[in-house]
């Protein structure tokens, strides 16, 4: 694709290029993976399936696409301007960048279905072609099936081709059962009526119900939206309703032409969503993304965490979570330093220190930016407070030159800075100043080292 260069254009075109570019390298090394189960002599009789996409294409990438997509899970995604983005256009792709592509780019790739991941209620947010490879066990070549499937239908299908029973119990705990319906009924014939008719649709307020041909679908939420933007209210969504058996792009609304038929199926959407818990509906973002608040397991769990020398490209889901736990302090260190009792052991210059404020217990994370030590973030407490240290995001707290501990804290309260954590080093010093003065007097905390 023809860039200008340092124009506008040159953006989404260089956007494109790294897409592509990713595609072909996914190809080539499925490619490898099929060319490994050829030479051990059990491809004919590999149940293959390769779904291209993950639901829609993506529009998390917002108007402008970004350098990072964290930005967007963070609420940044204002600071993904062009500008911002011209100046990083060659590491687009590249090992510093997360990047995504624009809002533009998901709607060409969803064409001609409506809408984008997220979404959903519309087929541009949920369907993608799939290709089911399996020489022993379908007698066909190239053909196409259109009976409807879900995702939720590949397990089923495993474990009917294997033989193998849906399990009832794992590790003595009961399992539901699996709502998926098996799609080995067409393979090899055609024109086999559809077993799956029904599938509900919802995510963050967008839903949507097909049945039997039908679907009644309403858009809640617009994924590039600002996440602290607020939805309208359920009731006022509107809906639209569309046959699929005559308008497979979902192009022709008769919602207005047949509100008999809208209102079956919207009472068939609450009937499923009671069934499988969707029930209440939920939009908010921020905190669904957050594990804590949103009441669901994480990968890591505790406030500790090894991580060895040369991990990179780590993502915030792969790490201890700190949302939430502010004000956060971004400290460097700038040497060995005696003293520092879990830090002594890295190069100079080695590491950075994530040190979130927090109520109850100490957590830090140590990053290493270089060398081969295996570092772990649970240290103990610390006794001193570096000269290197700064505080990145929080003007008020940042140290003034020859200020010890006792002047830091006296200036954050002239500064209306109020702390509200115990048990950390400062907090003792700022105790025992306390009682020199009156009980129960408030009095500003040290921003130490603190986590949940």
């Amino acid at each position: 694709m023809e860039r200008d260069a340092g124009g506008v254009q040159a953006i989404p075109a260089r956007e494109a290029e790294v897409y592509a570019g990713f595609m072909e390298y996914t190809d080539y090394h499925v490619g490898r993976m099929l060319d490994g189960l050829k030479k051990l002599g059990i491809l004919e009789d590999t149940l293959i399936y390769y779904i291209i996409g993950d639901n829609g294409a993506s529009a998390e990438g917002g108007i402008n696409g970004c350098f990072n997509e964290m930005s967007y899970f963070n609420g940044l995604q204002g600071f993904e301007t062009p500008e911002y983005l011209s100046a990083r256009l060659d590491k687009l792709g590249g090992p510093e960048s997360y990047n995504h592509y624009a809002v533009g780019w998901a709607h060409a790739m969803n064409t001609p279905y409506q809408w984008t991941k997220q979404v959903a209620s519309h087929w541009g947010g949920t369907r993608n072609g799939t290709i089911v490879h399996w020489p022993k066990g379908i007698k066909a070549k190239g053909e196409i099936r259109s009976q409807f499937s879900h995702v939720i239908d590949v397990a089923p299908t495993v474990l009917e081709v294997a033989g193998i029973p849906q399990p009832i119990s794992v590790d003595g705990i009961q399992q539901d059962p699996i709502e998926g319906t098996s799609m080995l009924y067409a393979f090899n014939d055609p024109k086999a009526a559809d077993q799956h008719e029904t599938q509900y649709f919802e995510m963050f307020g967008n839903r949507g119900i097909y049945h039997k041909g039908w679907t009644a679908v309403t858009k809640h939420r617009t994924p590039w939206a600002p996440l602290t933007q607020k939805p309208p209210a359920f009731d006022d969504d509107v809906w639209e309703l569309y046959d699929t058996t005559k308008d497979w792009s979902q192009s022709k609304d008769l919602s207005k032409e047949n509100p008999q038929k809208l209102h079956e199926l919207q009472r068939l959407w609450l009937i499923e969503a009671a069934r499988y818990k969707v029930l209440p509906l939920d939009d908010r973002l921020m905190e669904k993304m957050n594990p804590d608040t949103a009441g669901r397991p994480i990968l890591i769990k505790g406030k500790n965490q090894m991580l060895f020398g040369g991990m990179g490209r780590l993502s915030e889901n792969c790490l201890l979570n700190l949302k939430k736990q502010v004000p956060l302090r971004h400290r460097r260190d700038r040497g060995a330093g005696e003293g520092r009792r879990g830090c002594h052991h890295l190069p100079r210059r080695q590491h950075r220190r994530l040190e979130p404020v927090r109520q109850g217990r100490q957590a830090q994370v140590l990053l290493q930016l270089g060398g081969s030590q295996a570092l772990s973030s649970s240290v103990p407490r610390r006794q001193s407070r570096p000269a290197s240290t700064r505080c990145a995001w929080s003007s008020p707290m940042r140290r003034r030159p020859g200020q010890g501990r006792q002047g830091d804290a006296l200036h954050r309260r002239q500064e209306g800075w109020r702390g509200r954590h115990r048990g950390h080093a400062g907090e003792r010093l700022l105790r025992r100043r306390r009682l020199r003065r009156r009980r129960g007097q408030r009095s500003a905390g040290f921003a130490g080292v603190q986590a949940g």
